[in-house]
């Protein structure tokens, strides 16, 4: 061990050049010591600290290979998945085989291969699967001893240096290319181009299991598990809605911007069907509130509408989906069963004809009432609470609603429901993008929605000397200046009453109940009317579109009272039987069709209207704790599309199939509604008591209760009161459920009245605000002619062009109601429909889950199970064997005539040739049967029919296209032809002419012509050289040396105008160079011109970077290219 020494004396201070003794260094190697021995404890701190960061890296190491094993898991599951696959392709290959060997039999289906060619492709796939086999079971090991790990940071550079990982991936690319090497024969090419069609899908009918409630619900879990929303059943299509939209920005179309393949099938063949067979096409949605009518009602207008028109319908879309985003924020509401419960129905109509599409959107409102007065556990429609959080405070001041909020302003008022203000500002900042779209002006809406929300805070009190005033003078100030009018005059509407009565007018103060009445029928009619206002502007919108012409301009369906006749029995039953009298499709019986008269003929000689196709989103069936007239009428709708559903289905059906005398192999009993149907709207029912109730001035509510307990006693669907005088209520026994109805507001709400004596106070002469004075328009017109003195007569909330001033309006809401049901089942009686069953997977909207007991009461309620027994085992389609053998005509081996006596000999050769293709069981009966004068088949049937079919048009079209793809190559290579013999006469026309001259001498200067001499140095002797000298010494030039040649010129005069180089030109007629025959230009093509040509008359254009000499004559300047910049359309 070294002895500690004591350190050396310091140094003598010596100058600066003195000598240094063995003392100095000393101590300058021990200073040198000591920095080595604190470098060396810095190393071995960094030693430390990396063998600490290695043994942290070892532990990430086993993390990693711990998730890498999870993930190996994993793989093996989905190789095993894999090999599950391959056993299917391997009996798929197998069908194949027997199907190539039944087509080398002679008489096989034409253009088919047969003999030996179709067993050496089907050896040839035999042998790839064997190596393919091989290959993955050699993938399968090697995956089983490295894992897949290419994107792994840490362990992927070593894990791809080793031998077999190179082999690994070497056998998967292998496995590729066997795989792109393999055969496909055209049943699996036809197979293969039909995979995203609605019929290659997944459907309810082709359950493995029996045909259970059990085996349905599991079969909708399993496929909601796996993100499959979709699915069908038979013709019809199943929609489950997982909730996973909740956290979308608005609820508008662009949060429904993925489009679904069954969607986008099922607005395939309802656009193909309604232009094969020019009938009218219906899509109705169906289902409980919340399960997601409205999101598939947009799906659908948007799938529609791209593939109708395109490009071409994009301000078409934009329209569109600016109503229905209005719609949403103006007629959707929170409910206790519904987050976003649209109060309005919509029927939106699409007629196209020769590519040009016009639609027009019908809205329906039911609850209006909501406006004024709810459940203190529901909200207000959702436009209030995002303007409240979307106006910043310089817009609050404007519209006088500073200081305000959800809880105190009264109409506004809700009970446990938390607002996300983010948001609703931004959907309210997408609700004046959607208003900018239609041209409506956004100030003047929401200074309406501010005056209507200030409304509900006007209070009233009663004086001792019975007379009301206004309680609250400040509010009733800010609605008059938001309205435009004085104040004291819509105080002095609210507080006095003007009635007529035997011709005399009586002018007498109102109560409080009175008061506060007639503030409520205001407030309801200013929204209700700016509402209808503005759907009214986007239908007019949709009418001046530049996509719909003068020529297909029809009117809409719904505008015509009168249906259309019905067209050929279509596939799916038609409604029209559901009025119990079968229809007739051509001869019944043997019995001769009686002449048509006059009137028949000269009606068939009108042109038929074009059909359309619409699509159906009505209210769905909601129960809530307190259920007013609103839930009431939304039941109502519910009913009528049940039954809709039932006589579509399972009557039609039924009912032909016994009016053709055909034994039914599969009658499903099914409960009707029809009992409950008449115990609402037949005579002395819970609707017309209540409208006789409604117009009777002195009608209230124990007036109401005592009569429908007096007729409805003894009807098995009424449920009498067990409530108390103060809170009577009644329940009607539902399909879904029994519900009791709350009737105090059933009389107030059903009358939708407001006094003409409010509705004077916003005549133009007291008002100053023009858009309030357009919504009471009509109204106004229709006032006494002496002068805008109101007598008190009764006005519509809801305005109609037919209301009569001097009567009494005989109309009540409910009224409406069933006149608009009524009249939509006549419009749908004329189509063929299609269902769109719509689920909802939980109670609480939470995402993702699927709640079986929910689920199971609505597929009970929606009667999926006996649908789905229906379309298994029954013979739902029907057709005349005319229309059988005139669709199904291109399965025939060749083209027969289609004539009555001949149709149902083809109609079982079709069936019989798809019997002896897919090896259908023997028993006929089963799958079809034949009536009188129509043909009934099983689902199953009609799904190969048009398989069949689709096979045989494509076939067919893709012969067409070759055919006109050679006619096309041939003229294009006979017109080159031309071209190339005409460019080779003319060269040699040209070489014949080089070195002959004219009679005087003068060479006639083809290609081989001599160049002209140069141009002498030294000026001709008869200039006079003084003159010459004196001009190149003022211009600065050698009269021995010539003047060089000018530069060329950038650009070019054409037409007086400078074109400057490069610049493009269009061939006027086809050309072809005399020096490059390869370079041909043909009449129309664009060219670009870079320069002047040393040939005179020529220029120089460029042809894929080589310069060719082009004759100007025949070239024009181009016109400018518009910018490819266009306008988008934002997608609302």
């Amino acid at each position: 061990m070294r002895s500690s020494r004591p350190p050396p004396p310091p140094p003598p201070a010596s100058g600066i050049g003195g000598d240094e003794g063995p003392d100095v260094v000393a101590n300058s190697a021990m200073i040198a010591l000591q920095r080595l021995a604190q470098d060396n404890e810095s190393l071995q701190a960094e030693v430390r600290h990396l063998r600490d960061q290695i043994a942290v890296e070892g532990q990430e190491h086993a993390r990693l290979i711990e998730t890498y094993r999870l993930e190996h898991e994993e793989d093996v599951r989905k190789l095993q998945n894999g090999v599950k696959l391959a056993t299917a392709l391997a009996e798929e290959n197998a069908a194949l085989k027997n199907q190539a060997n039944r087509r080398s039999v002679p008489g096989a289906i034409p253009g088919a291969r047969g003999g030996g060619g179709a067993n050496d492709d089907v050896n040839d796939i035999q042998q790839i699967e064997r190596e393919v086999a091989i290959l993955q079971s050699n993938v399968m090991r090697l995956d089983a001893r490295w894992g897949r790990r290419r994107n792994d940071a840490s362990l992927g550079i070593g894990l791809r240096q080793m031998p077999l990982w190179k082999q690994l991936r070497t056998l998967n690319v292998q496995i590729e290319r066997l795989l792109q090497l393999v055969p496909k024969s055209a049943a699996a090419k036809t197979k293969e181009s039909r995979a995203s069609d609605s019929r290659m899908q997944y459907n309810l009918t082709e359950l493995s299991a029996p045909v259970t409630e059990y085996a349905i619900l599991t079969s909708l879990q399993e496929r909601f598990v796996q993100g499959d929303f979709y699915t069908l059943l038979g013709p019809h299509l199943v929609s489950v809605n997982p909730f996973s939209e909740l956290g979308a920005d608005c609820p508008t179309l662009r949060s429904y911007r993925a489009h679904n393949a069954y969607v986008d099938a099922l607005a395939r063949d309802v656009v193909f069907r309604a232009k094969e067979s020019s009938q009218s096409q219906t899509i109705i949605l169906s289902g409980e509130s919340g399960s997601g009518k409205t999101y598939g009602c947009h799906s659908l207008v948007r799938a529609l509408l791209q593939l109708l028109g395109g490009a071409r319908n994009a301000d078409t879309l934009k329209v569109i989906s600016a109503s229905l985003s209005l719609l949403s924020s103006l007629s959707c509401a929170w409910t206790e069963t519904n987050s976003n419960s649209s109060r309005a129905g919509q029927f939106i109509e699409l007629t196209f004809e020769d590519s040009v599409v016009l639609p027009q959107c019908h809205w329906y409102y039911i609850d209006q009432a909501r406006i004024v007065h709810r459940s203190i556990r529901e909200r207000n429609f959702h436009i209030f609470y995002q303007m409240l959080a979307g106006l910043t405070d310089d817009e609050k001041s404007q519209y006088h609603l500073n200081g305000y909020t959800v809880g105190n302003l009264r109409y506004l008022q809700c009970d446990g429901i938390q607002m996300d203000e983010a948001a609703e500002r931004e959907r309210f900042i997408h609700f004046k993008n959607c208003m900018d779209a239609l041209r409506i002006p956004v100030a003047d809406v929401i200074r309406i929605m501010a005056s209507v929300a200030l409304l509900g805070n006007v209070y009233f009190n009663e004086k001792p000397e019975g007379i009301t005033d206004v309680a609250a003078p400040e509010v009733l100030q800010a609605v008059s200046s938001l309205l435009g009018v004085p104040a004291n005059l819509l105080a002095h509407g609210f507080t006095k009453k003007i009635r007529t009565f035997r011709g005399h007018t009586t002018k007498t103060a109102c109560t409080v109940a009175e008061a506060i009445a007639a503030r409520d029928s205001l407030a309801k009619t200013l929204y209700i009317r700016t509402v209808i206002a503005m759907l009214k502007r986007a239908n007019s919108l949709l009418r001046k579109l530049p996509t719909a012409s003068p020529n297909s301009r029809s009117s809409s369906k719904l505008g015509s009272p009168s249906p259309s006749s019905l067209d050929s029995a279509p596939l799916t039953p038609s409604v029209a039987v559901a009025a119990k009298s079968p229809p007739t499709f051509g001869r019944v019986g043997s019995g001769a069709s009686p002449r048509p008269s006059l009137r028949q003929e000269s009606s068939a000689m009108v042109p038929k209207p074009p059909p359309f196709v619409g699509i159906l989103d009505l209210f769905g069936f909601e129960h809530c704790q307190e259920n007013g007239l609103g839930q009431l009428c939304s039941n109502f709708c519910s009913e009528m599309i049940r039954n809709l559903y039932k006589a579509s289905v399972f009557d039609a059906g039924y009912d032909y199939l016994r009016f053709e005398s055909v034994n039914n192999p599969f009658e499903i009993p099914i409960d009707s509604n029809k009992p409950i149907l008449d115990l609402l709207v037949e005579e002395n029912g819970v609707f017309d008591v209540l409208d006789r109730e409604s117009l009777f001035v002195k009608g209230n509510t124990e007036s109401f209760m005592a009569k429908l307990k007096q007729n409805l006693k003894s009807n098995p669907g009424f449920v009498c009161s067990n409530g108390d005088h103060q809170n009577p209520l009644f329940g009607i026994k539902h399909y879904d459920k029994h519900i009791i109805y709350e009737p105090a507001d059933f009389i107030s709400d059903n009358r939708d009245v407001i006094y003409d004596d409010i509705l004077g106070i916003f005549h133009k002469q007291n008002c100053s605000f023009k858009f309030v004075t357009h919504l009471f328009q009509q109204d106004l017109k229709s006032l006494p002619q002496q002068g805008t003195a109101p007598k008190g007569h009764q006005r519509r909330i809801l305005p109609f062009s037919s209301s009569s001033a001097k009567d009494e309006p005989r109309k009540t809401l409910s009224q409406d109601v069933q006149d608009h049901l009524n009249f939509l089942m006549r419009v749908m009686s004329t189509s063929n429909n299609y269902f769109v069953r719509c689920l909802k997977s939980n109670a609480t909207e939470e995402p993702d889950c699927f709640d079986s007991a929910v689920v199971a009461k609505q597929i009970r309620s929606l009667q999926m199970l006996e649908t789905t027994q229906l379309y298994v085992s029954g013979l739902p389609h029907f057709s005349s064997f005319r229309d059988f053998a005139t669709r199904y005509g291109c399965l025939l081996p060749q083209k027969t005539v289609n004539s009555p006596e001949v149709a149902l000999s083809d109609c079982h050769k079709i069936l019989q040739r798809l019997q002896d293709e897919y090896h259908l069981p023997s028993s006929s009966h089963v799958n079809w049967a034949f009536g009188t004068d129509s043909v009934f088949f099983r689902e199953n049937v009609r799904k190969l029919l048009e398989q069949y079919r689709l096979s045989s048009r494509e076939r067919a079209a893709t012969l067409i296209q070759s055919h006109v793809r050679r006619r096309i190559a041939q003229s294009k290579y006979r017109f080159m032809r031309e071209v190339e013999l005409d460019g080779r006469r003319s060269l040699a026309t040209r070489h014949s002419l080089d070195g002959r001259r004219l009679p005087n001498g003068e060479s006639i200067g083809g290609l081989g012509a001599a160049a002209p001499p140069p141009i002498p140095s030294v000026p001709p002797s008869h200039y006079e050289m003084e003159l010459v000298k004196r001009t190149c010494h003022i211009h600065g030039l050698d009269v021995d040396v010539p003047p060089p040649i000018p530069a060329t010129r950038p650009y070019t005069v054409k037409g007086g105008m400078k074109l400057i180089f490069p610049h493009q030109r269009i061939i006027r007629q086809s050309y072809q160079s005399g020096t490059d025959r390869h370079a041909v230009f043909m009449r129309g093509e664009r060219v670009t011109v870079v320069g002047p040509s040393p040939r005179r008359g020529y220029l120089m254009v460029d042809r894929r970077g080589i310069t060719v000499n082009v004759p100007s004559n025949i070239m024009e300047v181009a016109p400018p290219v518009p910018s490819a910049t266009l306008e988008g359309t934002s997608d609302l």
